[in-house]
């Protein structure tokens, strides 16, 4: 029966002799292979990256280590990235004030299902099939509306709006509602 040579990878080990006499050779195989493994792993620290200093066999052994040691890699969020964050909460909740306002003191769903065409908010209530329309896309705004007068950082932002409101820089107010569409999706 034949067998297939398999390519060998890595480097080769020396084999000692117990002999008195081959004591300086397997010394001189032992510093070869220790001189190879050495040059190797400077090699690969190369490519990685990693600046040859004091704490480079650290770094190595780390940067190692987080390819195969679950406990060691940096921890990801599991699930879909959050679209409704304080920040977004609480410009929601001041521009559902902000539309009763202009529309006389209507409801909240009023002022929510007209922002709900607008943007940024328009873009919160998109669904894979495409976006919510009418009644759900409404209903999404007063859910998150609710949740909004829940957390403090809608104060801060209601506060926020106060000042733009009297320094007449409004626009300006305008411009970081639409530009949290773009924050969001980086």
């Amino acid at each position: 029966m034949a067998f297939k040579k398999s390519a060998t990878r890595g480097i080769f080990k020396p084999s000692f002799s117990l002999l008195p006499s081959h004591l300086a050779q397997n010394r001189a195989d032992l510093e070869i292979y220790w001189a190879e493994q050495w040059k190797r792993m400077n090699a690969l620290g190369d490519s990685l990256g990693i600046p040859d200093d004091n704490t480079r066999w650290y770094a190595l052994a780390l940067h190692l280590a987080q390819r195969h040691v679950p406990e060691l890699k940096d921890a990801k969020p599991i699930g879909a990235p959050k679209k409704w964050g304080d920040y977004e909460l609480g410009v929601l909740a001041v521009e559902i004030e902000r539309e009763q306002e202009r529309q006389g003191g209507v409801t909240i769903e009023c002022a929510a299902s007209a922002l709900a065409s607008r943007m940024p908010w328009s873009s919160f209530l998109q669904v894979k099939g495409g976006t919510y329309m009418g009644p759900d896309a409404t209903a999404a705004l007063v859910r998150q509306y609710a949740n909004a007068r829940r957390i403090k950082f809608t104060k801060v932002c209601r506060m926020a709006f106060k000042y733009h409101d009297a320094t007449g820089s409004i626009e300006e107010w305008e411009n970081e509602v639409l530009a949290i569409d773009q924050q969001r999706r980086k």
